[in-house]
């Protein structure tokens, strides 16, 4: 028979804060949401992937490994967290977080307070909260359920959705068109409102019925009007060419001879291929050799619009915004960093 170890009151109450605190810094709710538009929705269905965002700055540099973050919220209200502090927060889509706690790993967030910013949340998932009835204070809580992940998207999205919520702009032709493409596409777990106190508490007060057919009769080109997948920028080539500076910095032994054998590898790698021609164009060594404008180069990529890969595809909802993200993600890696803003402090103190 196996001895049996008996712990003091103090070991025990020791342990169980260890399991606690296990839980919530690795753990996904049972049920999360996830906030966005409904265009983005349409794009979640029919890519079927959810789209990460790439750790660029401190904030959220949360994990060394894992650079790709999907961030949802525990409470189902759009009038706190990110939800509240998003222009683009009419659609709630309810997750399995269990099943996505089988392959990815989580842990509640508080954005506000790791930017050292004070968040404020008092009972804000309450019936007042559900109703729109928020102190403004409250709107500044951001603890998220933020998941974990090694590549820019979580494929096989529908999978862990068990439900959507649409709240419908008033008087938007064109949203009740997209709302009734979402039903259409997501059959029985579809629930649309038309006014936020219905939407907010999940009632059996639905207009599915009123706009069952409007995506027939549309006048708006659903494909065009929504599809992020058709639009394309040409701007990824600054930001491949920072990226390239920084990887050529560490990768490259030889830069004056072997340069360009190096350019062709690593975008032949990530799939890029297109790009050599600019990057040979618009290359000069010497910024390569140069730390003050490699820092530069990191610093930019932080945040500064149309540079950053932070949540390129988000934005042009592409395969080549992923290959872009992916190869920063690397670049990352290369230097031993989770973030541009600690390559960047790295290079200015060295």
């Amino acid at each position: 028979m196996k001895n049996i170890v008996r712990l003091t009151e103090n070991q025990l109450k020791e342990a169980i804060g260890d399991a606690v605190r296990y839980v919530l810094s690795e753990s996904v709710s049972d049920i999360t949401y996830h906030f966005t538009s409904i265009a983005s929705l349409l794009e979640i269905l029919r890519s079927n992937e959810f789209y990460c965002t790439l750790t660029t700055n401190h904030s959220d540099a949360l994990d060394k490994k894992r650079l790709f973050y999907f961030s949802t919220q525990r409470t189902k209200t759009n009038q706190v967290g990110y939800a509240a502090n998003s222009g683009h927060s009419n659609v709630r889509i309810q997750l399995d977080g269990r099943l996505l706690s089988q392959k990815y790993s989580g842990r509640p967030v508080d954005y506000w307070g790791s930017m050292g910013k004070q968040s404020y949340y008092n009972g804000a998932d309450s019936v007042a909260a559900q109703y729109g009835k928020i102190d403004p204070k409250q709107r500044n809580f951001e603890v998220e359920d933020r998941i974990f992940a090694y590549t820019p998207t979580i494929p096989d999205a529908r999978k862990y959705i068990t439900r959507v919520d649409i709240l419908l702009k008033r008087n938007d032709e064109n949203e009740r068109s997209l709302a009734s493409l979402a039903m259409r596409m997501l059959g029985g777990i579809c629930y649309v409102y038309d006014n936020p106190r219905d939407f907010n508490a999940q009632s059996g007060n639905i207009v599915n019925s009123e706009i069952k057919d409007n995506y027939e009769t549309a006048t708006v080109p659903l494909d065009m009007h929504n599809m992020k997948g058709l639009r394309r920028t040409n701007r990824n080539g600054r930001t491949v060419l920072m990226l390239m500076k920084l990887y050529l910095s560490v990768a490259c032994q030889d830069l004056d001879k072997n340069y360009k054998k190096c350019v062709r590898d690593i975008l032949t790698r990530f799939r890029l291929e297109e790009y050599a021609s600019y990057i040979f164009h618009n290359l000069w060594i010497g910024d390569v050799k140069s730390k003050l404008n490699l820092a530069d180069d990191a610093k930019t990529l932080v945040n500064s619009i149309g540079y950053t890969p932070r949540k390129l595809n988000h934005e042009q909802g592409t395969e080549e915004a992923k290959n872009v993200m992916s190869f920063a993600a690397y670049v990352l890696n290369l230097y031993k960093a989770s973030s541009f803003t600690e390559v960047a402090e790295l290079l200015y103190n060295s």
